[in-house]
């Protein structure tokens, strides 16, 4: 339970970090004559290019990052539950490090796409010389743009693509997996117990569902009005608006439905005092988790007892 508790908490950390990145950018994404345009929203756009090339880039790998890290508590729970193994904190600094490595490469990608050179998009200024976008931006529009044939936006579609895709169907794999081993072992289980694998289920649930609607169906959409230059502002921008979403479903997933977990956030939040006893012994940071899921059950019995 604590290393999938500390899981969902660091996934809800990356989250609030889009959160962050999504209020610095505000982008607005458009296809105009074939053209891919990212838009910067927010009041900095009066930085210049230079941040929008920097700005964009980040976006765009927050958001795929924040969609590869969704497997991890389910690949927890399922190593727990179904293989009988530990889970040590060393295998989860190393799949944490993948997914950095995977961001740079990304946040990389996206600028080659994208440079920070004003003069990169003088040719693409005319389309936005309109009522549309002058009305907000008096002075112009600050954004970062590219052919949607441009070789450099396909090799980055295809890197936010192919993983979200992976991450999905672990997603269905470890659920599955999960939901039949849970189902075998209903009758070993305490009602305390089962309350707890049942919030902790409706939660991973609810975080793998949730963001699809809110995160892949709208890049989904966004990207297939840039390979196939299809024109539609008021559909690319509500797909804009459906991404800025996705960064809260997480967080707010975890605190509302697993009682310890949000238990957890109040006294954090200095809501609520908890003895110090009790809160350490539910929510130590171990290296390794019990592998036996007899074991863990127990386990979990004595340590949540107070807190269901």
């Amino acid at each position: 339970m604590q290393s999938i508790t500390r899981t969902l908490l660091q996934n809800s950390i990356l989250d609030l970090l889009f959160a962050a990145v999504i209020l610095i950018a505000e982008p607005q994404i458009v296809v105009i004559s074939g053209i891919y345009y990212n838009v910067i929203g927010s009041p900095l756009y009066v930085l210049g290019f230079e941040f929008a090339g920097i700005a964009i880039p980040a976006y765009g790998g927050f958001i795929v990052v924040s969609i590869v890290a969704m497997p991890i508590p389910f690949y927890i729970r399922y190593t727990i539950l179904c293989k009988n193994a530990g889970v040590t904190m060393k295998k989860l600094i190393g799949i944490y490090i993948v997914l950095i490595i995977y961001s740079i490469a990304l946040f990389f990608a996206a600028m080659w796409c994208y440079p920070p050179n004003p003069d990169a998009y003088i040719p693409f200024k005319a389309a936005l010389n309109n009522s549309f976008w002058l009305d907000e931006y008096k002075n112009g529009a600050i954004f970062v743009a590219t052919p949607s044939s441009d070789i450099r936006i396909i090799i980055v579609f295809l890197m936010i693509l192919i993983p979200s895709g992976l991450s999905y169907l672990l997603i269905i794999i470890f659920g599955l997996k999960i939901k039949k081993q849970l189902k075998m072992n209903q009758f070993n289980m305490s009602e305390k117990t089962m309350i707890l694998n049942k919030q902790l289920q409706q939660t991973l649930v609810i975080q793998s569902i949730a963001p699809f609607f809110t995160a892949n169906v709208p890049v989904f959409i966004l990207v297939s009005m840039c390979l196939f230059t299809l024109e539609n502002h008021y559909v690319s921008l509500g797909c804009c608006s459906l991404l800025s979403w996705a960064s809260v479903i997480n967080p707010v997933a975890a605190i509302m439905i697993i009682k310890p977990f949000r238990k957890r956030v109040e006294a954090i939040l200095g809501r609520k005092q908890q003895p110090q006893s009790s809160t350490t012994h539910a929510y130590a940071i171990s290296n390794k988790v019990t592998p036996h899921p007899a074991t863990m059950m127990q386990g979990l019995d004595e340590a949540e007892n107070s807190h269901i």
